[in-house]
This record gives structure tokens, C-alpha cells and sequence, in this order.
């Protein structure tokens, strides 16, 4: 009755991560696509909704004098990038200074926040210009140019609220989906942010990109949800847990085939039941570890298929030897 028991337990163990594969498996099937596409963003539907100014001291020895087309100006060349050429006129320069009587003035860094509301998402961008202003003043057309070049930049993108900005996800098409992204040229500097509001499907629960989407409250299938928390690619993944505890009654239940001489089981009936334990273990960590290496893989060779096979037939072939060799030993 103990070895009845001890096997059913070791059954009914795998079948919960396999489930969790085939879970895996039917994602392009099963999950919808809930991501925001920056296409949608254009620069009539872009808002400037806050100027900041960044205070800076502007010494009158970061100045220099040139003669342009016969007038005397004076440049201004330092800051947060060098490419950027701030000239004022010397009747300016002498109200600033005052002559030789200031050494330094505040001047400032603009900072313009935008933001663009769309059916499926909405975009957050912060621009920040290289150009110091000496009053508090920006021009009309650079605002102008700033909506282009950030529904520019977006074009392309797929936007989602992903953890991070310095990994590559991908969505169950196989896109790059990215929160944060940079927009940069020799006058200024950007970061746009990227959410989608779109509601979730029936099975998105299931997927480790859940917490990427807004949550929509809808009745789960526990069984499940538990077993898709077996993914090793979800934050809130118990697979580590779940496959220490499972491993412990398989071992246990090894053990007691072996030392117990009482057994209701034949030699014959030892053995064949051994084999198959070994080669659903073999498959459980052939495809935990096929699924990791070729993540790894992947990221060092830029995705080479053809590496992460060959790995994953060399660790089928080691492990199925060794489980063997396991069995033989106990049965001689």
C-alpha cells in the first residue's frame, strides 16, 4: 500500500509541469495581443503638458568672442554638449554682465514634458534641451519639432510595461516589446515611456507577461493558474520549490523500492516502473533546461537555433545515459 501510494504521489507530480509546457507551448494560440503600437502616436494628438527650467551658472569666462559678418558676438560653448553653439549679441553680453561687474549669471536648461493619449495606450515623454536659455523662454517651433521627432521615433515601436529597460522581450508574436526608450540629437536629449491599457483575453493569466498588461478582473481556473506559475519566466514562478519538494517523494520512492524486500512489486515490475520514472524526470529537466539554454544561448549568439538544439541533444543523451546506468547497477 506504501509503494501504491509513494507511486501515485510521483505520478500525479509531473503532471502539473507538463501541463505548465504545453501552457508554453499553445501561447500564440491562447494569448492576445494586448500591446500599444507606437504608429498610432502622431505628432497633432502629442501634448505639451509641463516646461521646467533646470538652473545653471553661466560664467562670463565660458563666453568667447567672434567677429560674425562684422559684428561682435559672443559664444557660449560649455554644457552638457559640446555641439551646441549659444550666441548672444554684445549689447546683450553687456546686460548680462554688466561689464566687469558680474562674474556669473543663472541661466537655464529647458525641460518639456509631453504626453499623448491613444484608444490603446498612452506615451509619456520627457525632452531636455542641451540649449541653455538665459530668461525663462523657449521657442513655439522647437516644440513643434519635438512632437516629430518623438512620434518619429516611435514609429516602429511596440510599447508594453515590461521590467526594465536593458532586456529584450519579446510578445507571443515573436516582436521586441519595450517601456522605455531614448531619443537623442545634438541639441537634446529624451526618454519616452510607453504603457498599453488594452484589456486582457480570456487565457492572458496564464502567460509570465501578465503583470507587462492592465489587470482585468475575470474568473481564473486555479489548476491552472498553478500550473502556469511553474514557468521559470514569471516573477512570481514556485518552480524551484515545487521541484525540490516533488524530487524528494520520487527519491523516496526509489529508496523504497529498492530496500524494501516485501514488495508488492516483482523485479520485472521494479524495473520497467524505475525506466519510466527516469525518463519523465529526464524529460521534465531536458526541456526546463532546453528552454534555459536556449534563452542563454540565445542572448550571447543572437538566438542561434541551431547551437541551442545541439546543446539540448547532448544533455538528452547524458542524462538518459546516466539514469540508465543508475537502473542497471541497481538491478544487477
Amino acid at each position: 500500500m506504501k509503494d501504491l501510494i509513494l507511486i501515485i504521489v510521483s505520478i500525479l507530480w509531473c503532471i502539473p509541469i507538463l501541463i505548465s509546457f504545453v501552457i508554453s507551448g499553445l501561447r500564440k494560440k491562447l494569448e492576445s495581443d494586448r500591446n500599444f503600437y507606437g504608429k498610432e502616436i502622431s505628432p497633432k494628438d502629442i501634448e505639451l503638458v509641463k516646461v521646467r527650467y533646470k538652473p545653471i551658472d553661466m560664467k562670463a569666462s565660458d563666453f568667447s568672442e567672434y567677429n560674425k559678418d562684422g559684428e561682435l558676438q559672443y559664444f557660449y560653448k560649455k554644457g552638457k554638449s559640446q555641439d551646441v553653439v549659444y550666441a548672444i549679441s554684445k549689447q546683450e553680453y553687456d546686460r548680462y554682465f554688466l561689464e566687469s561687474t558680474v562674474e556669473s549669471i543663472t541661466a537655464y536648461y529647458p525641460e518639456f514634458i509631453f504626453s499623448c493619449q491613444s484608444t490603446n495606450g498612452s506615451m509619456k515623454a520627457t525632452i531636455e534641451s542641451y540649449k541653455p536659455t538665459i530668461e525663462r523662454y523657449y521657442n513655439p517651433k522647437d516644440i513643434e519639432q519635438y512632437k516629430k521627432l518623438i512620434a518619429k521615433r516611435c514609429e516602429k515601436q511596440v510599447f508594453a510595461k515590461v521590467p526594465g529597460s536593458h532586456f529584450e522581450y519579446k510578445d507571443c508574436k515573436g516582436q521586441t516589446v519595450v517601456h522605455n526608450i531614448d531619443i537623442d540629437t545634438k541639441t537634446m536629449h529624451g526618454t519616452i515611456t510607453g504603457e498599453s491599457n488594452k484589456e486582457s483575453g480570456k487565457w492572458d493569466y496564464l502567460f509570465y507577461d501578465e503583470s507587462w498588461y492592465p489587470q482585468t478582473q475575470r474568473k481564473k481556473n486555479r489548476f491552472l493558474s498553478f500550473c502556469s506559475r511553474l514557468d521559470m519566466r514569471r516573477a512570481d514562478n514556485i518552480f524551484t520549490l515545487y521541484f525540490t519538494i516533488g524530487l524528494i517523494f520520487t527519491i523516496r520512492l526509489i529508496t523504497e523500492m529498492i530496500v524494501n524486500q516485501n514488495s508488492m512489486l516483482t523485479m520485472d515490475m521494479k524495473f520497467i516502473l524505475l525506466y519510466m520514472i527516469a525518463a519523465c524526470l529526464c524529460l521534465i529537466i531536458v526541456i526546463y533546461l532546453s528552454v534555459t539554454m536556449k534563452y542563454i544561448i540565445g542572448k550571447i549568439f543572437s538566438g542561434d537555433v541551431l547551437i541551442s538544439s545541439v546543446s539540448m541533444l547532448f544533455t538528452i543523451y547524458f542524462i538518459a545515459k546516466a539514469f540508465m546506468r543508475f537502473a542497471s547497477m541497481i538491478m544487477s
